[in-house]
């Protein structure tokens, strides 16, 4: 059987409501299944992504640089001005829908963009500024945000940009970017940032490598859809394809379910209440880690997602008095970005929409492949081994992302969904790499400090993400009031250690 997309995916089509010209798409794969938890997870998942930096330029000049870079965005990028429409007889089905400013060939008044950036922007200053606290605010600021065009009509947003400006010269500015997950996967959302950044530092060299065409033509920067920006269903779907769905099954069958960490509480008392403990690494260690990952042929993923299955072994045993058996496993599902997959015509900033495939995930077994090893380097050597084969079997299969597209969503699978997120215990690290090898910018314009992420969890389920700035790691560990915090902060301490422990002598 063919890949139920193999004749083409849904394309943009031009339409016209209420007498406005319209560009709509059906949702697709991934952006189905991500958007589900915005609209029936209670916010799932929404989200923030930003950067904290220095520079010696004006506040003036910064606050007028990152304005004109997102309303330059706006033309780029048009699908942060989309917003999504459920179909009218069926909620769970829903559609990307833009609205240009003009037709194509007629002025676009200054006014009009000038009213959307007013609407998507907003500036923050103060004696400081806490993104910690900034994400905790959004964790319960719902979505879509509402605002006016300036033709008075009212205008909705999936997403909003913060910018934060010191009280002096010499202080920190932030510039977060808040919104929803089905435009904001971690490495496409940074290079936006990038993108606002790099204006920041010199306009004119970002205008001869961005260039603003007329609007009205903009609907063709509007993200394609995973079938087609990965060049389309491949020939062996049904049998390779097919083959992947049924070891991705596989991995969750046998005699026992795999470890998990178990938290005190049952039910989260209090949605939006998150807990985001951290834990870093420094600049040397760090060095010397990676040094000896890449002697080993490994990287900072494989490490990581190895530490964090030794951690749950370690805390299951505590949490839930799990016994040890041969059979007894850990499986973490850590995410897999479109971008190796995309032909080079939709590798390209446009194409934001998430690509996150999802499915895939890396199953160890505790007595086979944590046990016998005389020490923890030794057992996590092992265990990495074992994490790159399983890895390189995934993506090597050149039908991984278009796994989502082939699901159909029904309202049966998205109440199964949001009460399988709420129960779960599941892990699922995310290593987003060395920030500043995304956000390339002049040391000596503009230098990156720190960067943060977090989203609305709903669930009992830890989130791990770790990243590195000025070549320290920080690992970060993300949940709900469902867990205490000081056990969090010894959680997070005990990946740290494990980790460390890769290059103790």
């Amino acid at each position: 059987m063919p890949h139920p997309l193999a004749d083409g995916e849904p394309q943009w089509t031009q339409g016209e409501i209420d007498g406005r010209t319209c560009w709509s798409r059906d949702f697709i794969g991934a952006e189905k299944v991500v958007d589900i938890g915005r609209t029936h997870g209670d916010g799932y998942v929404n989200g923030c992504i930003g950067v904290s930096f220095k520079t010696p330029l004006s506040q003036d000049v910064v606050k007028t640089r990152v304005r004109e870079a997102i309303k330059k965005a706006r033309w780029i990028i048009p699908v942060l001005a989309s917003c999504v429409i459920p179909y009218p007889d069926n909620a769970w089905t829903k559609n990307w829908r833009y609205y240009p400013f003009s037709e194509p060939g007629v002025e676009t008044p200054d006014a009009a963009i000038d009213a959307w950036a007013d609407g998507n922007i907003e500036i923050r200053t103060g004696p400081s500024f806490s993104t910690h606290d900034f994400i905790r605010e959004m964790d319960n600021r719902p979505l879509p945000y509402t605002f006016t065009h300036a033709d008075g009509t009212p205008g909705e947003s999936l997403v909003r940009f913060y910018l934060a400006v010191p009280d002096d010269r010499d202080g920190e500015y932030s510039i977060v970017m808040h919104g929803a997950h089905v435009i904001m996967d971690g490495p496409p959302t940074l290079r936006l940032i990038n993108f606002v950044l790099q204006y920041v530092v010199d306009p004119v060299k970002h205008d001869e490598e961005y260039v603003v065409g007329s609007w009205g033509n903009e609907w063709r920067n509007l993200p394609v859809g995973p079938m087609t920006a990965t060049g389309g269903a491949r020939d062996d779907w049904d049998t390779e394809g097919v083959k992947l769905k049924e070891k991705i099954a596989g991995l969750y069958a046998g005699s026992e379910p795999p470890l998990t960490i178990t938290p005190p509480r049952e039910k989260v008392a209090r949605v939006g209440d998150m807990q985001r403990p951290q834990q870093t690494i420094d600049e040397v260690s760090t060095r010397e880690m990676l040094r000896q990952l890449k002697e080993a042929g490994f990287t900072f993923t494989h490490l990581v997602d190895a530490a964090t299955a030794l951690t749950i072994v370690k805390f299951a045993k505590e949490t839930s008095g799990a016994i040890i058996t041969d059979e007894s496993n850990v499986i973490v599902s850590p995410p897999i970005g479109q971008d190796r997959y995309r032909l080079p015509q939709y590798n390209t900033i446009s194409q934001i929409a998430t690509g996150l495939i999802m499915g895939p995930a890396i199953k160890m077994y505790v007595v086979r492949d944590m046990q016998g090893q005389p020490t923890q380097r030794e057992q996590l050597l092992h265990m990495m081994a074992r994490i790159k084969a399983q890895y390189a079997l995934f993506t090597a299969n050149k039908n991984l992302p278009h796994l989502a597209a082939a699901d159909k969503v029904e309202e049966t699978d998205v109440v199964a969904a949001m009460e399988g997120i709420r129960a779960g215990l599941g892990a699922g690290p995310t290593n987003l790499g060395r920030i500043e090898g995304v956000v390339r910018t002049d040391p000596g314009v503009l230098r990156v400090t720190a960067f943060c992420v977090g989203h609305r969890c709903i669930g009992r389920q830890l989130y791990y993400h770790v990243w590195t700035v000025g070549s320290v790691l920080t690992l970060q560990v993300q949940t709900t009031d469902a867990w205490d915090e000081p056990f969090l902060q010894r959680l997070t301490n005990e990946i740290r250690e494990t980790m460390l422990s890769f290059i103790a002598q």
